[in-house]
């Protein structure tokens, strides 16, 4: 160039790319992007430098894991850079934000051709599993269904209602036992936990002594639910009698009775007792009347000691408690012998009970049950003959009545004139209405009437006689 002339050089970097330094005559004149060589009156030289431009991604993580690498990075203008983002175990990536925008959960992100500063952020959150509670009838678990951090311990309560216990829990398909209680420490995984109950049961069990059976049938245990209240039967065996319950019988409704209940408020243990019978009914009544009838027995068996016999009757059954029965019959002391007891004023066609009893110093004995007889039914009364006749020269005319069957008591029956052609009031005849009376042990009587003989020429003449 001309002596003294000025000149202007232009710096300009590629894209990417800025002046790293200008030297002129070796010497350093910064990072310009023009110089000027003025008055020029020798040579020099001029030398610019460049540099590939850089940006900063910043890289940060939450708690519960690690993005890699981390802090400020520095990248080339145009390069690709990739982070690697890892959750701790028990955690999980939960979200991911790059430049202040949530992308997709991913592990890896990779920024391409970098051209800007970038920010990226990862976060995470505590992994959570679900145990499945549920309970079967009778019973509760506390808490139900839940969801539990990762690491975390859980414990569950079982509690069965009132009247049931724990049956079973399974935990997983595996059964821990009848527990009321159970933890799930360090959870990593989904859990199920499942209880079953079922309903408290007290024992019933059933001892014979001597001779007989019971229902339900001795020897064996019986489950009950708690407060059930449960039928207990004993059958003596021929030549036995039933005497009572012994044992746990303080919720026996009646323990000296074959048939009858027991309350299952605990474990029961308890024997029915036999004993070989002593005294009969024998044949059961006999000479049965409308108003009497003869009550037979027999001792079969002393024990060694005469027993004294009772016969007990009445219109109700007293089975075997004395104080119920109307009446007592003591007969004294009896040996091995049959014996008997007539008794009278009864009803006619009425069902009356009888059972005999011994007692001695060994103990006392019912006969093994109750017999029973019915009265013959009150007798009817009728004429004998339902139409007689005769001379009015015969007097008095007797109508006779006649009972169907001997009575204990005297019978009476009203009877009147109710019609006729003869005429009474001591015209053709005398009768008015009157009561006839059969004696006790009689079958007849009669009813006269009295006729008048008079000298009138007269045809047959009636009377009707009714008996009511």
């Amino acid at each position: 160039m001309e002596h003294g002339a000025d000149k202007t050089f232009t710096i300009t970097p590629d894209e990417g790319y800025h002046v790293a330094d200008v030297t002129v005559d070796e010497g350093s004149v910064g990072a310009v992007t023009e110089y000027t060589f003025t008055n020029v009156t020798a040579d020099h030289t001029i030398e610019a430098s460049f540099a590939i431009e850089t940006y900063t991604i910043t890289a940060t993580a939450g708690s519960g894991g690690t993005i890699y690498p981390s802090g400020e990075i520095t990248v080339e203008h145009g390069a690709d850079q990739t982070f690697t983002i890892t959750p701790d175990e028990g955690y999980h990536v939960s979200g991911v934000v790059v430049d202040g925008t949530p992308v997709e959960l991913v592990d890896t992100y990779t920024f391409t051709n970098v051209t800007a500063d970038h920010t990226i952020h990862a976060s995470f959150a505590i992994d959570t599993y679900t145990i499945t509670a549920t309970a079967g009838e009778g019973g509760t678990i506390s808490p139900g269904t839940i969801t539990v951090d990762y690491g975390a311990d859980q414990t569950f309560t079982i509690t069965p209602n009132e009247g049931y216990h724990v049956a079973d829990v399974t935990v997983d398909g595996g059964s821990v036992g009848a527990v009321t209680e159970h933890t799930f420490t360090s959870v990593t995984a989904d859990h199920t936990i499942e209880a079953s109950f079922a309903i408290d049961t007290h024992d019933l069990k059933i001892y014979v002594s001597g001779s007989g059976t019971t229902n339900p049938p001795a020897d064996n245990d019986y489950a009950y639910p708690v407060g059930t209240v449960a039928s207990i039967t004993a059958t003596p065996e021929p030549g036995w009698h039933f005497v009572n319950w012994t044992g746990d019988v303080s919720t026996v409704a009646e323990p000296n009775w074959a048939n009858t209940t027991i309350t299952m408020d605990g474990d029961k243990t308890i024997t029915a007792n036999f004993a070989e019978t002593t005294v009969t009914n024998s044949t059961g009544a006999s000479d049965v009347t409308a108003n009497s009838a003869r009550l037979n027995g027999e001792v079969t068996s002393t024990g060694g000691e005469d027993p004294t016999v009772h016969i007990y009757w009445g219109a109700t059954d007293g089975g075997t408690t004395a104080a119920s029965w109307d009446n007592d019959v003591n007969l004294g002391v009896k040996g091995v012998e049959i014996f008997f007891t007539d008794i009278s004023g009864l009803t006619p066609g009425t069902t009356y009970y009888y059972r005999c009893y011994a007692v001695n110093s060994a103990g006392s004995d019912w006969a093994d049950a109750t017999s029973q007889f019915i009265t013959i039914g009150a007798p009817t009364i009728q004429f004998t003959s339902t139409a007689s006749s005769g001379d009015e020269s015969v007097t008095p005319a007797n109508l006779e009545l006649t009972l169907s069957a001997v009575s204990g008591q005297d019978v009476s029956v009203d009877y009147a004139v109710t019609g006729g052609t003869a005429d009474g009031g001591g015209v053709d005849y005398t009768l008015a209405a009157g009561t006839a009376n059969i004696t006790a042990g009689s079958l007849t009587t009669n009813i006269s009437v009295a006729i008048v003989d008079d000298t009138l020429d007269e045809p047959d003449e009636t009377i009707i006689v009714t008996i009511s």
